[in-house]
C-alpha cells in the first residue's frame, strides 16, 4: 500500500565517499517493477509501479508518464500519462523484449532538472 513514508531512501557508498548533488528534499520517482522474465501464467499481467517521494500526483501537481515498445505495439510505443497515484497493468503481453522508459514530469508538463 502506498502511503506517506511508506519508503526511505538513504544514501551510502561503497570504498571512497565521494560528494554529490543528491539532495533528500527533491522529488524522486522510484520504480518499482517490473523486473526480470515473466513465463506462463505471470506473463498474463504485468504490474508497472512506482513511488514518488517529495511530490504529488494530481492535476495541478506532477504527472507519470511510462513508454512502452516491444512486440506488438507501434513502432513509437504505446504511452500512458497518469495523475493518478496507480499502477499500470499490461494485460496480455506478447512473447518478447520490452523496453519501459519511466518519466516524472512537472505540473507544466515537462521534466524537471535534476537535483
Amino acid at each position: 500500500m502506498k502511503v506517506p513514508g511508506g519508503i526511505s531512501v538513504h544514501r551510502f557508498w561503497i570504498g571512497k565517499k565521494t560528494p554529490g548533488s543528491y539532495q533528500s528534499s527533491a522529488p524522486m520517482l522510484v520504480l518499482g517493477g517490473p523486473y526480470g522474465h515473466y513465463s506462463g501464467e505471470t506473463a498474463d499481467e504485468i504490474l508497472i509501479d512506482y513511488y514518488l517521494l517529495n511530490a504529488k500526483v494530481g492535476d495541478k501537481d506532477y504527472a507519470i508518464r511510462m513508454t512502452l515498445k516491444g512486440p506488438g505495439l507501434p513502432e513509437d510505443g504505446t504511452d500512458r500519462l497518469t495523475r493518478e497515484w496507480r499502477p499500470w497493468i499490461i494485460v496480455s503481453p506478447h512473447n518478447g523484449t520490452y523496453n519501459l522508459k519511466v518519466e516524472l514530469l512537472g505540473p507544466e508538463g515537462k521534466i524537471p532538472p535534476a537535483a
